[in-house]
């Protein structure tokens, strides 16, 4: 910390910390200064009493400097703090205020006596000893002022004469100890303030320095972090291939091994002075020795006598490090002369000591080797032209292609002739360096490696290998490589499966939740047909309560076909179809229509009153005019437009190819939906019976209802006619064979509905349907004993088995269910006919009732004619 030795000043190159410290230094001793001149100015205040005692002559002189002068100067002073000056002029400020605090002092000393004066010398030492501590004045103001008042004390002694001598000498030595002791207190409290200071400026540029080093190695871990698992995904990847790849070679290795053991030249390894240590199976057969009688001998010993002298001369020609090549003659083991075309080289620094490498080949035998040489070039043409991988075969020095195999050329889509003279930069990306043994040492690192092969019309991304080779005597780079299109491709189909099969499982879902509300509804229903068939009943026929009556049944009837659409729904199982009159539920699907599309689209319906019958689900059918007219509404919104819909019969004369698969010629019941709207694309029109395809925004559609529409239509061997115009609108026309018998099913209400006199023993837990059911049984004749505890009806059919003929029991009970309670009251009276009943009959198999004995099982909602019946089957089994 560089400041001035005086002033304590910042200084060098710490001036610039001049001003910040003076900022600081106000800022922080503020508030002190603020307590320390309104305690000052109570006490210079509260000493008033010391006047009275001492000096009493003088007291109201004194007490008008008190309070006179001192007070208001204080107050001045404190004033000054809260103007906008305060921080420019504060400490000259307070070296005034002290100043003038100071001289009313000494002039209290030179007025007092001379024995009350050290009273008052004594007050200007405490003005000294507060500001040099307490009053945080600077080190240069607060010396000056004291050193000037230290000054005045002298020379108002010497004026006035009112100190001896004597006094004044030791008042002079005490004030100046007491001010140079202050003065020390105060530069060393400015002193390491500013020290202080200084240190904090430091921490907090360091500190700032370490946050911009903090932030910028984060950063540098983040990219470190991402280039790391990048690196890693390629690393795994790598690793797979390279396993791929050390299985190939090690394969080629022991392919290489038997190449080198059938090799047709003689290989031999020896000793500087011809002993031989290893020689290959073509040497052993060749001369007709065996492997420990041709290891260990001297090699000169399988020559001829007359070359024997030349040995030591090619033995010195490697020793000089030169290779020695030529011609040599060798006897075999049955005396055969086989004249040896070599090569011999010396390998220095081997384990074992130098040894030489000496490759023969049988000369007589040149014409079968040169033969089998072309065989061998052929077969690798053969490979090289046959291989499903891309081959390429590249000069090392100039990098261009000089072979290019089929496959590659169906790949870049060129012919091989146009492929061959071209650089391999322009076919695979990023790959040499202008550097060729860079280049080779980079491949050595990487490969395998992904890169783009670029072809006449289209890049497509390959897994590329390389090799160094010799080709035609020239170093060349045999580049191997293969698509990795099918596998993107494959992700991409893989991805697209498992997003299907979620929606396959939520289909699922929606399935098993349909099928528990579809229990629940089925109760509530059952009470519902019930209650109406009894109002019915009591109602007088041809009233229009009875016809509402007969809505409500019909309506609930509709229902029930509905809930078992939906159990239907939920089982993936086919629905059951019977013959119906298309044109009343068409009609009454338009009804429902009219109130649920907007105003602005009028509804034209043109139903041919006496249409064909049908083999249909009712329910189904129904669904379809739904989809197709909701469909329509929706292509004419927001503008509105007009919706028509045409029934008719329809012949088709000859077998035509409809919208998805052939229509048989025969006898139709044509549904037609017309709009004016939008229209369909001719680029969706394959796609819009796709599961799931919407070109509504989201939750605006599920995509599912040309779907259902397509299930429907194909589960009633029907078919689709589509005609459309974008701008102009949609025709759809679904086809349904017509009914070889036109007569419909009868409805409940036309039939006859058994009865009897028989004992019926009721059982259900809700009250509803206990009631209803009572009621309908006591019409039908039968006498009733309902209960709604199936302990208690068992309870009460063990006192009496005998008072029963049939127990009618819900599945779905507390305490006990249908199923368990049957067992006991069969167990009981093994001949009781039983009839359960349920709201989901995937609750209960056909197998598990009759293993208990159950003779029948019900879905509700139940019919009363279906009812009435199945407890007449019932009863007349068991007789």
């Amino acid at each position: 910390m560089q400041v001035h030795p005086i002033t304590l000043a910042f200084n060098g190159s710490n001036k610039a910390l001049e001003g910040p410290f003076k900022l600081h230094y106000f800022q922080s001793t503020l508030l002190q200064v603020r307590i320390a001149v309104m305690v000052a100015a109570i006490f210079y205040s509260a000493y008033g009493f010391i006047d009275v005692i001492a000096v009493p002559q003088h007291k109201y002189l004194f007490w008008t400097l008190r309070w006179g002068l001192v007070l208001p100067v204080s107050m001045m002073m404190l004033a000054f703090t809260f103007t906008p000056y305060a921080f420019r002029f504060m400490q000259p400020a307070l070296a005034i205020g002290t100043m003038i605090n100071g001289a009313v002092i000494i002039l209290m000393i030179m007025a007092a006596p001379e024995d009350k004066q050290f009273t008052y010398l004594s007050g200007l030492v405490q003005i000294l000893f507060y500001v040099y501590t307490l009053l945080r004045i600077r080190f240069i103001w607060a010396s000056s002022c004291f050193s000037l008042l230290f000054l005045g004390y002298i020379a108002g002694a010497l004026i006035t004469g009112r100190i001896p001598s004597e006094r004044l000498v030791s008042d002079m030595a005490f004030l100046f100890g007491i001010n140079l002791m202050g003065m020390l207190a105060c530069y060393a409290i400015e002193y390491y303030t500013r020290k202080g200071f200084f240190l904090s400026r430091q921490l907090e540029t360091k500190k700032r320095r370490l946050d911009l080093v903090n932030r910028f190695l984060e950063k540098r871990v983040e990219k470190r972090t991402s280039e790391l698992m990048r690196a890693n995904k390629l690393l795994e990847n790598e690793i797979k291939e390279r396993k791929e790849i050390e299985k190939a070679l090690q394969e080629n290795k022991i392919r290489y091994r038997r190449m080198v053991n059938n090799v047709t030249d003689y290989m031999c390894v020896h000793d500087m002075n011809g002993s031989i240590r290893e020689v290959n199976y073509r040497m052993i057969s060749g001369l007709g020795y065996s492997h420990k009688e041709i290891v260990g001998r001297n090699l000169q010993d399988l020559m001829v006598p007359e070359q024997r002298p030349q040995f030591a001369h090619y033995l010195n020609r490697l020793r000089q490090g030169q290779k020695a090549m030529g011609k040599v003659t060798f006897i075999s083991r049955d005396g055969q002369l086989r004249l040896m075309e070599y090569s011999s080289i010396m390998a220095q620094h081997t384990g074992s000591g130098d040894v030489i490498y000496c490759l023969a080949r049988d000369i007589t035998e040149r014409q079968q080797t040169e033969k089998a040489l072309a065989e061998s070039q052929a077969h690798f043409k053969d490979i090289f032209e046959t291989a499903a991988a891309g081959m390429m075969i590249v000069n090392s020095d100039t990098q261009s292609v000089v072979e290019v195999n089929p496959a590659a050329a169906q790949m870049i889509q060129e012919s091989a002739e146009s492929i061959k003279g071209r650089l391999l930069g322009q076919l695979i990306m990023n790959d040499f360096p202008d550097d060729p043994p860079s280049a080779a040492r980079l491949w050595a690192d990487v490969d395998p490696v992904e890169c783009n092969l670029v072809g006449s019309k289209t890049t497509i991304p390959i897994l590329k290998t390389m090799r160094p080779m010799e080709f035609n005597g020239d170093p060349n780079w045999l580049i191997s490589f293969i698509s990795l299109q099918k596998i993107k491709e494959a992700e991409a189909a893989k991805r697209e499966a498992e997003a299907q099969l979620n929606r396959s499982q939520h289909l699922q879902a929606i399935g098993t939740l349909a099928g528990g509300i579809a229990h629940d509804f089925n109760n509530i229903l059952y009470g519902v047909i019930g209650f109406a068939q009894l109002a019915i009943d009591d109602a007088p026929s041809g009233s229009q309560l009875h016809d509402n009556l007969q809505e409500i049944l019909r309506g609930s009837r509709r229902a029930k076909d509905l809930i078992g659409q939906i159990l239907t729904f939920s089982r993936q199982n086919d629905t059951e179809k019977k013959p119906i009159q298309p044109t009343p539920l068409i009609k009454e699907a338009l009804k429902l229509l009219r109130a649920s599309i907007p105003a602005t689209i009028e509804i034209q319906a043109d139903i041919a009153p006496h249409a064909a019958t049908i083999l249909a689900n009712p329910t189904q059918i129904h669904q379809v005019v739904m989809n197709l007219c909701t469909n329509a509404a929706q292509a004419m919104l927001p503008q509105g437009g007009h919706l028509r819909v045409v029934l008719n019969d329809a012949t088709v004369e000859t077998e035509e190819l409809g919208l998805h698969g052939p229509v048989a010629a025969g006898k139709y019941v044509r549904l037609s939906v017309i709009d004016n709207g939008c229209g369909i694309p001719e680029n969706l029109k394959d796609r819009i019976f796709e599961p799931f395809f919407t070109t509504k925004t989201q939750g605006q559609g599920t995509g599912m209802g040309l779907s259902v529409v397509l299930g429907v239509v194909q589960a009633h061997q029907g078919a689709i006619r589509l005609l459309s115009e974008p701008g102009k609108g949609t025709r759809f026309d679904i086809l349904l064979p017509a009914a070889t018998s036109s007569k419909e099913m009868a409805v409940e209400d036309n039939q006859q509905t058994p009865g009897g006199r028989e004992r019926i023993l009721l059982v259900d837990d809700e009250t509803a349907l206990v009631h209803m059911g009572r009621q309908m049984l006591s019409r039908l004749g039968y006498h009733v004993t309902a209960c709604q505890d199936p302990i208690e009806a068992l309870d009460l059919f063990r006192s009496n088995p005998d008072n029963f003929d049939l127990v009618i029991t819900d599945l779905t009970m507390p305490k006990i269910k249908g199923t368990k309670l049957a067992q006991h009251l069969l167990h009981l009276k093994p001949d009781l006919p039983i009839i359960l009943c349920t709201g989901y009959g995937d609750q209960v198999t056909t197998e598990q009732i009759e293993d208990i004995g159950i003779r029948e099982l019900l879905l509700k909602p139940i019919l009363r004619h279906q009812l009435a019946v199945t407890i007449r089957h019932s009863l007349e089994a068991v007789h």
